[in-house]
């Protein structure tokens, strides 16, 4: 299949199912090609995308030169579904598990932040309805102390992770 072709069967939305991406509302898309996305600020067209955020645009063979750090031929292989070199389909198969692994890194410190919140918060409230300097204050004052610090650690982590 050649070039020509590709671009008269594929849509940029076709793509970004392949790569198993969601579309948001307004034909919006998470943009993974920088960080700290917590908005789409991917615009899909019909056959090519830009990103608001970070500036990146292009036709769909480009994106998927991009996100799978393939070459332009083996971008179109991948596109068309014909078969890819064993080296390409090693390095796309690393590249997976990288990002995967990152991901559910990411998801475990966001559900760690979000344990550290609650326990703030019920510890807050235990916190302002004791007595003061009482043991069950002094208790909830300590244990609020070791949440903060569990909160404050998760969140630089996540950071980092956002960064990278």
């Amino acid at each position: 299949m050649n070039v020509k072709q590709i671009k008269e069967l594929y849509s940029m939305r076709d793509i970004i199912y392949k790569c198993k991406l969601r579309i948001h509302l307004g034909g919006f898309c998470t943009c993974p090609f920088h960080k700290n996305d917590d908005t789409p600020s991917l615009k899909l067209y019909d056959k090519s995308f830009y990103c608001f955020a970070c500036g990146k645009g292009g036709d769909f063979i480009k994106f998927v030169e991009e996100y799978k750090g393939l070459s332009f031929k083996d971008a179109c292989k991948w596109i068309s579904g014909e078969d890819l070199s064993r080296s390409t389909k090693k390095q796309l198969a690393i590249a997976e598990i990288k990002r995967q692994k990152i991901e559910n890194e990411r998801l475990a410190r966001e559900a760690e932040l979000t344990s550290a919140n609650q326990a703030l918060t019920g510890l807050w409230n235990k916190y302002l309805n004791s007595e003061p300097l009482s043991d069950e204050w002094t208790e909830a004052y300590n244990k609020w102390q070791i949440a903060v610090y569990r909160q404050e650690n998760a969140a630089s982590l996540l950071e980092g992770l956002n960064e990278n």
